[in-house]
């Protein structure tokens, strides 16, 4: 005989009906029946008519009870294999016996072999699970890894030689319940580690409210008991992991005299899984509260209330665009506060009933939130706060619609005010002015009260157009515009923004350069940044007239540094920061970051500057030059002119990178590490056994 099936059978006729069809359709047929009852009545002698000559049945006149009544079938089978088959379980399909044959006669050092099995609800299919592969190595490696989690699955997915079970005597440990199976799989590989796995769902393993696993899988006492049983049969102290999740068994089940009954434990072992409960319970009520979001979202994102919230940030966006072409025309607007106000409850709007939110985007924004309203209480300006909530809702908005609303908003505002100017409306088409001492020069303006505010309009709707059609733009066109370039430089005489485009429209025509796949065109801009920022940075620390070195650096920035100290109380040197600024620091210079400490203080500063890292960080990672293009020459620009360090968020373009990496920076910050191999692996719910 091949194959002794033994069947422990408790009240489930229905069950084992369907368990023994599935056994007589199967392809192999040297097999044995053996069958033990502990139910009231006796089987139906018709259900066992079709195996008569080679069927045991023995009815339990006075039930032994799980795991006792499987000892009681295994005791009489007589074949080279033992094939164990819950009452409500069955074989998938009609060659899964003999693939169970299979692998033991394919593996002859194994005395264990088990597959992957198919779970079943009320008749229908949940999943097919199967051991992981990376179970599968660990507990090659050691098999006492099984007590940390069952992965194994369901004893009807196991077939043990009978020659292993007799010599050593092993038999289910009758005084368990919840880890009889793991206990029964560590005492046969205690003594042969060797073993055959199938991933195909050999077994179908039907679940019910009814069986055991139901009962004693949160009964605290059983699983204190049983852990602690198993823990000191095998000796598990000597194992770090098992000694971690008898730790955490003791914690998640307490009872008096925890430190006590946790004998082979290092209290601190035993502390620190007390603290990781604390912490699952916290995460629960959290993942909760977080449902209970969703479902709100889930509502309040339906058809037209989802329109709504989009079409409020689009209103609210055209706004602050307005805001910024009115800031650059002749027209003084006394409203600006009020509009302010309104497109920042537009904006929260959209961010709290609009947008959703992963767990993590919620912490970063909430810490954002804090940081800015402490900012804002102490300088008195709400621009990091405004941006924060613009942010927010810009993140869950179709990025490429909002970068091309603002690129024509922007210039459609910057061609009407060209054209009021033009035709004598509104503004001047060029401003004369003296520079550099020498006589009086005309520069165009066309409207926008100065040749560099001009200039900077043009940079961002170039710089934003190249970012928004960065695929579709070509060579001859990037040199159009470079012709351009030349010819406003002519005619407006701004130097930082003529470089800065000059420098992106280069960039751009070599965009298809091998160059691009390395990393260190990316860590060239990383570096010209962080070198610039000291540079300013240092400025604001020592005054460039009593150094030479920063001497030289200003005389580069025409000045830019130097303009610090001139003022009467050395305004935005260092003397001027806090760590959120005040009321009092209000003053208008260069440098932009030098401005971004000063007006908002150290604390935002630095957040501000440790996020632009984090985005070159990401930008390098995925090799893309298009981000890197326009991020890095407007960061680079902003360490010379403050345009972007403003009240406008309209103008701030930079927000769009934000929202395209702020995922990605946030996975790689906080996104999974590796688990090594002694660390806890609790898949106990791999495992859902049939008993």
């Amino acid at each position: 005989m091949k194959v002794s099936i033994c069947i422990p059978v408790y009240e489930n006729p229905e069950g084992l009906k369907n368990l023994l069809a599935s056994i007589s359709m199967q392809t192999f047929q040297d097999f044995e029946v053996i069958l033990t009852d502990d139910s009231k009545e006796p089987c139906d002698p018709s259900v066992l008519s079709p195996f008569a000559g080679r069927i045991t049945y023995v009815h339990n006149k006075t039930p032994l009870g799980a795991p006792k009544n499987w000892n009681a079938a295994i005791a009489l089978a007589k074949g080279d294999y033992v094939k164990i088959m819950h009452g409500d379980d069955s074989f998938t399909d009609r060659d899964c016996l003999q693939t169970f044959v299979d692998l033991l006669d394919e593996n002859p050092e194994a005395d264990l072999a088990f597959s992957g099995s198919r779970q079943m609800r009320d008749g229908v299919v949940e999943r097919d699970r199967c051991t992981p592969e990376e179970d599968i190595e660990r507990f090659r490696r050691d098999y006492r890894l099984l007590y940390t989690g069952n992965t194994i699955g369901a004893p009807s997915a196991v077939m043990v030689r009978r020659s292993a079970l007799l010599s050593h005597q092993i038999t289910y440990d009758e005084t368990l319940t919840w880890l009889v199976d793991s206990d029964y799989y560590m005492q046969i590989l205690r003594q042969n580690p060797h073993f055959a796995f199938s991933e195909k769902p050999l077994v179908t393993i039907h679940l019910s409210k009814g069986q055991l696993t139901e009962s004693v899988g949160t009964d605290p006492k059983i699983l204190r008991r049983e852990y602690l049983h198993v823990y000191e049969k095998f000796e598990l102290w000597k194992v770090p992991s098992c000694k971690a999740k008898l730790a955490s068994v003791l914690a998640e089940n307490p009872e008096r005299g925890d430190t006590a009954a946790a004998f082979h434990l290092e209290e601190n072992v035993f502390r620190e899984a007390k603290r990781e409960e604390r912490k699952r319970k916290l995460q629960r009520r959290f993942d909760t509260n977080e449902y209970l979001y969703g479902k709100l979202l889930s509502v309040t994102n339906r058809g037209f209330l989802s329109r709504l919230w989009d079409g409020l940030f689009v209103l609210a966006f055209l706004i602050e665009l307005s805001i910024v072409i009115i800031d650059k025309s002749a027209i003084l607007n006394p409203y600006e506060s009020y509009l302010f106000r309104l497109t920042f409850l537009l904006f929260g709007a959209k961010a709290v009933f609009g947008t959703r939110y992963t767990r993590k985007e919620r912490i970063f924004f909430f810490a954002a939130l804090v940081l800015s309203v402490i900012s804002y209480r102490a300088s008195g300006r709400n621009e990091i706060l405004r941006y924060t909530v613009f942010a927010m809702a810009l993140l869950g908005m179709d990025l490429r619609k909002v970068e091309k609303i603002s690129f024509f908003g922007t210039l459609g505002g910057c061609v009407l005010l060209a054209l009021l100017s033009i035709f004598g409306v509104l503004g001047t088409v060029t401003v004369t002015e003296v520079i550099d001492g020498t006589s009086p020069v005309t520069r165009l303006c066309l409207g926008m009260g100065h040749p560099n505010s001009m200039y900077c309009m043009y940079m961002v709707v170039i710089l934003l157009g190249l970012y928004i059609w960065w695929d579709q733009v070509r060579p001859w066109q990037l040199v159009l515009l470079l012709l351009l370039n030349g010819a406003l430089y002519a005619t407006a005489r701004a130097a930082m923004p003529f470089l800065v485009l000059l420098a992106a429209l280069v960039l751009a025509l070599t965009k298809k350069a091998p160059v691009w796949k390395k990393n260190a065109p990316y860590i060239v801009l990383e570096a010209l940044f962080a070198a610039g920022l000291c540079i300013c940075l240092a400025g604001a620390v020592w005054n460039p007239a009593e150094h030479a070195l920063l001497h030289r650096a200003d005389s580069i920035m025409t000045g830019r540094i130097s303009a610090l100290w001139d003022t009467i109380y050395d305004e935005g040197t260092i003397a001027t920061w806090s760590l959120f600024s005040s009321p009092a620091s209000s003053y208008f210079f260069d440098l932009g970051f030098v401005r971004l400490f000063y007006w908002y203080g150290l604390i935002p500063g630095t957040a501000m500057v440790w996020l632009i890292f984090e985005i070159f960080h990401a930008v390098r990672k995925k090799r893309d030059v298009r981000t890197l293009v326009f991020f890095g020459v407007l960061i680079l620009y902003t360490l010379f002119e403050a345009h972007l360090v403003s009240v406008y968020i309209g103008r701030d373009v930079l927000l769009f990178v934000f929202a395209a990496y702020f995922r990605i920076i946030l996975s790689e910050n906080g996104g999974e590490t590796e688990h090594d191999e002694s660390e806890i692996q609790d898949r106990q719910d791999v495992c859902t056994v049939d008993r």
